[in-house]
């Protein structure tokens, strides 16, 4: 069985919050993960996920053009990738 190193991962963060994927892309970095890219809003995110193919998805609930879970719904046509949700909301 290969093993992906944590170097070699995709990561999409999907966030409107540019100072939350900063954070979670320097606590990523510092674990040894190098290949993380970063949309604000769902639409790019959708794009990016297309195009880059992630291992995993870390997605906002709340963000300002569609919610997270229609961004879900939409990478899901394409992509089974683990998605993690992230929110702050209650």
């Amino acid at each position: 069985m290969d093993l992906i190193s944590n170097a070699d991962k995709k990561i999409l963060l999907i966030d409107d919050e540019e100072d939350i994927t900063d954070l979670i892309e320097d606590i990523l970095l510092k674990e040894g993960f190098k290949n993380i890219r970063k949309a604000h809003c769902g639409l790019d995110g959708i794009k990016i996920c297309e195009s880059e193919k992630p291992d995993i998805v870390v997605l906002d609930i709340m963000l300002p053009d569609i919610d997270g879970i229609e961004v879900c719904k939409r990478i899901r046509q394409f992509s089974y990738c683990p998605i993690l949700f992230l929110s702050a909301k209650k």
